[in-house]
């Protein structure tokens, strides 16, 4: 109750036995106290009255058996003044509540749904072959490290995948020098061969037998004394 709260002890006369305020009154008013009787009889505990011109909101209660009772009268100007105090305190506990919400949205914002998004974007990017992408997190939470480990296991792929390419690479090498030192040999002597047998179908001998010279010269060389 506020300080303009009038709050008695009264008994079943309505004499005063206590009240809050220092007034001169020893009694309620008859008609005041006979109608609180009267609305406690009908179950209420409320009812608005009117004393020296001004109008109050009274609230009582009565004891059953000796009909004591406490009456607490609130002057009706003052529930205007108690709205607007219970309106402002509910205004700022918006504002409140508004300022609140939004920090720990922001921080919320910050701290793990754009990480998330940030990571999410970079497996998407690294499956589709961007093994170069980059990822950069301004938290410092198990986002952070969940980004950290993510890059460290890309980073371990890309590496054995350039080991891999690089094995195919040297094998392929590899398989074409064997195959070139096969191939360029006996294409060598087929060649002069067939040049060789045109020689004597044409009669010219002396072509012919240089050409089988050099063929053997070449034989020679090219095998490194083994039989090809």
């Amino acid at each position: 109750f506020s300080q303009e709260d009038a709050i008695y002890c009264v008994d079943a006369s309505g004499n005063i036995l206590y009240q809050n305020m220092d007034r001169k009154e020893s009694k309620i008013p008859e008609q005041i106290y006979e109608k609180l009787l009267s609305e406690q009889k009908k179950g209420n505990n409320y009812t608005q009255i009117e004393n020296d011109g001004q109008d109050f909101m009274a609230v009582f209660a009565f004891s059953g058996k000796s009909s004591w009772g406490i009456i607490e009268l609130i002057p009706v100007s003052s529930f205007f003044h108690r709205k607007i105090s219970l309106l402002a305190t509910a205004i700022l506990l918006v504002i409140l509540v508004m300022v609140v919400g939004i920090t720990l949205s922001f921080y919320l914002s910050e701290n793990f749904t754009k990480p998330i998004g940030a990571v999410t974007t970079y497996m998407t990017e690294v499956a589709s072959g961007n093994f170069d992408s980059n990822l950069e997190l301004q938290c410092k939470n198990e986002i952070y490290d969940l980004g950290q480990n993510a890059m460290t296991m890309v980073s371990e792929i890309k590496k054995l995948m350039e080991e891999a390419i690089e094995r195919e690479r040297e094998k392929h090498d590899m398989e074409i020098r064997l195959l070139q030192n096969q191939i360029n040999p006996h294409f060598l002597y087929n060649t002069l061969d067939s040049i060789h047998w045109k020689a004597i179908k044409n009669k010219d001998y002396m072509v012919a037998d240089q050409l089988e010279a050099l063929s053997g010269i070449f034989r020679h060389v090219l095998s490194k004394g083994r039989d090809l």
